[in-house]
């Protein structure tokens, strides 16, 4: 496996309890990050710690924050408890995201519509908003949004696809 080192830096990765954003945050543990985590779903949040804090280098800091990326407040108090954890944040991964219901888009309720809105491109914004003025005043730091189903051409799937390419990396 391709090893980077990121021994002292200090991640927060959303959507992170399971699937992608587990394995996001897997990586980061395992190349030597600190990392917390993002989730709605506390119940897999702390399975998730767990089993993180188990492959962790010595002195890096695993943490959790229960949160809805959609919802400007929960992020902001998610961010500082990030970044009380951590002692600052210089990586971030936007990875929380939903596919909404399965069915072509005539047939799509509006309110799931905007479900889906709000957590995939509205918490992408609250996120970046809230912890790029954080990183800049640390001078640095990365963030990123994965986009890897929005990019498939799956016809069911274009509520997806929609909010994700209306963020920008």
């Amino acid at each position: 496996m391709n090893q980077i080192d990121l021994n002292g830096h200090k991640a927060v990765v959303t959507g992170a309890a399971q699937g992608l954003g587990y394995a996001i945050a897997q990586r980061l543990v395992e190349s030597g990050a600190s990392v917390s985590i993002w989730d709605i779903d506390g119940e897999t949040l702390k399975g998730a710690v767990s089993t993180l804090s188990e492959i962790a280098v010595e002195g890096a800091v695993i943490s959790s924050e229960v949160a809805d990326v959609s919802d400007a407040d929960a992020v902001d108090a998610a961010l500082a408890g990030s970044t009380a954890a951590l002692d600052g944040v210089d990586i971030v991964v936007n990875n929380a995201g939903i596919s909404g219901p399965n069915v072509v888009s005539w047939e799509y309720d509006v309110a799931a519509w905007q479900k889906v809105v709000d957590i995939n491109l509205t918490g992408t914004f609250l996120v970046c908003r809230a912890a790029i003025p954080a990183m800049r005043a640390a001078m640095g730091g990365s963030s990123t949004s994965p986009r890897w189903l929005a990019k498939k051409a799956i016809p069911t799937r274009r509520p997806i696809a929609r909010p994700k390419r209306g963020s920008l990396d």
